[in-house]
């Protein structure tokens, strides 16, 4: 294969009814960031185009997304999910890759990547399961699987779907899964010139830059309803986390003192616990 087609899809969308663990925790806020992370890592390789039929802020239906698919003529269709059992907390767990059936296409690929997954998260191996029920497997042209990658009905798998470290560990192991399958080679990468380490003059007083910030979380999704409030009102917001929190910032100076004008904005239009994090 000259050039290999890929088609992502990141399980349901951001108002998908159902679709939560009991604390409310979305089963998108674990499949998009991941699906994003794969179509990063594939970009690595040669002779790969990637295509996204999931969108952020829209549910994309299922028939939408195989359409697309199919009129691309793509060779192989990924689906990212978070498994489920019941509507409360429960022991199920691990992670599963499904196909149409053991003739599909996408049959020997959906192998390398459970594979690669169970090697990489090193969590229980539940196989591959035959579903030719699914819309994606049934109603696609192309090779396709769909991986489950930990139950967020488990208390314990649900914490590591949480946390970006996990997201970037699955979206390495399915790309590596997907790599292995098709014999995909790696970019040629140009040596970069060594770099001259600036001068402390060239940075504010005690290093760095001075950041407006407007909250911080321990659980990324009350940052990201944070992020999507404060683009509301106009901002440019982002997250940054260190150590165990999110941090919503929404800009960073090198002058305090257009920091603390900044701040003074910030709180006129609500952020009153707003603060400049150096």
């Amino acid at each position: 294969m000259d050039f290999l087609r890929i088609v992502l899809s990141a399980g349901h969308g951001p108002y998908t009814p159902g679709k939560r663990a009991p604390d409310g925790f979305r089963e998108f806020w674990f499949t998009f960031p991941t699906a994003e992370l794969v179509a990063k890592y594939l970009s690595e390789y040669q002779n790969v185009s990637t295509m996204k039929v999931y969108e952020k802020e829209r549910d994309v239906p299922l028939g939408e997304r195989t359409r697309k698919a199919n009129s691309w003529g793509a060779d192989l269709y990924v689906s990212i999910h978070g498994n489920a059992y019941g509507s409360t907390w429960s022991d199920a767990h691990g992670i599963e890759t499904l196909v149409f059936s053991k003739t599909s296409k996408g049959y020997k690929a959906a192998q390398k990547v459970q594979d690669s997954l169970i090697k990489a998260t090193k969590l229980t191996n539940r196989g591959i399961k035959i579903r030719p029920d699914l819309w994606e497997m049934r109603k696609t042209n192309m090779a396709a699987f769909l991986c489950e990658c930990g139950f967020y009905t488990n208390s314990f798998e649900k914490k590591l779907m949480e946390s970006e470290s996990y997201q970037s560990l699955v979206a390495r192991a399915i790309v590596n899964g997907i790599a292995e399958h098709y014999g995909l080679k790696k970019k040629a990468t140009e040596a970069k010139p060594p770099t001259t380490p600036k001068s402390p003059a060239s940075t504010p007083s005690g290093g760095g830059m001075y950041r407006v910030q407007i909250g911080a979380f321990s659980v990324f999704r009350n940052a990201e309803d944070l992020e999507k409030a404060a683009k509301d009102r106009g901002f440019s917001p982002f997250i940054k986390k260190e150590g165990n929190l999110y941090k919503v910032q929404v800009g960073a100076f090198s002058s305090k003192a257009n920091a603390e004008k900044f701040l003074k904005v910030c709180k006129d239009k609500g952020f009153k616990t707003a603060f400049i994090d150096k």
